[in-house]
């Protein structure tokens, strides 16, 4: 699979090239041309450039790395339940019910303890955290699931998983092995754009 690089400091450059590609090397008719970014912003601003450049912006698929990773693992990995709508949510409920035990994480419930608001807006950072924890420090994580560290954040993630069952990124991951990833899975062009960092496990994955 071919890999071309286009950099500069200045997101207008870049946006005019990624047009231009556009212009030259269309998709094929009702075919969607995927696109990872990182924001809604950036999406809506590119979105932009290329009406003002092409004259039209149309079948152009945005996506964001995580939910275009859960799409490959599912497209791989028997009976993965990744990218599902919600899954965070789900997490942060629980976390929210865990941070009332009192040897779970001690260390948090003096700012939970507040009040009930308090704990539930740190329960949705904390499932935000072990999110970003499975794409980017998978082995951390299933590190903490044998037992290792007894930080606060290790024990509390091991007490979730004693309820929560449900396959997570970072195994998922694992499950992929040295195998890597089929080009079958992937598109036939895929541009990433003003993304300043990927999971070291999924940049980094072989192509078969």
């Amino acid at each position: 699979m071919a890999v071309e690089i286009v950099s500069s400091n200045r997101l207008e450059v870049l946006g005019e090239r990624f047009a231009a590609r556009l212009r030259q090397e269309p998709p094929p008719p009702l075919a969607a041309e995927p696109v990872l970014v990182q924001s809604r912003g950036m999406a809506r601003w590119l979105d932009l450039l290329l009406a003002e450049q092409n004259g039209i912006a149309a079948g152009v698929e945005y996506l964001f790395p995580n939910n275009f990773i859960d799409n490959l693992l599912a497209a791989q990995v028997p009976d993965a339940a990744v990218g599902r709508n919600g899954m965070k949510e789900e997490l942060a409920w629980r976390i929210a019910a865990l941070l009332e035990e009192e040897e779970t994480a001690a260390e948090a419930r003096d700012y939970a303890a507040v009040s009930g608001l308090h704990r539930i807006q740190l329960a949705f950072v904390l499932a935000d955290l072990f999110d970003q924890y499975t794409v980017y420090r998978p082995e951390m994580i299933l590190e903490w699931e044998k037992g290792a560290d007894d930080h606060w954040q290790a024990r509390l993630w091991r007490r979730l998983r004693q309820d929560w069952r449900e396959p997570h990124r970072a195994a998922l991951l694992a499950r992929l092995g040295g195998d890597g990833v089929r080009a079958s899975s992937l598109p036939p062009r895929l541009s990433v754009f003003g993304v300043s960092s990927l999971p070291p496990k999924t940049s980094s994955s072989t192509i078969t």
